[in-house]
């Protein structure tokens, strides 16, 4: 496993700034969220296609 340094006081990451652990997990969750409706809509989205492509014609039954 590769463990980075920080680069000097509050890392290189944050530039020297403290980050609110509050605001972080609220940016987290919203993530997280867009992530879940991201996968949502593709599940639904492969799980339509075989019917669709049914009706227009593209597959045989």
């Amino acid at each position: 496993m590769i463990r980075l340094q920080p680069a000097g006081p509050g890392g290189a990451v944050t530039g020297g700034l403290k980050v609110d652990p509050q605001e972080q997990k609220k940016a987290l969750r919203q993530e997280v969220w867009a992530n879940v409706k991201v996968f949502v809509v593709i599940v639904a989205a492969l799980r339509a296609a075989p019917y669709i492509l049914d009706k227009m014609g593209f597959m045989e039954s």
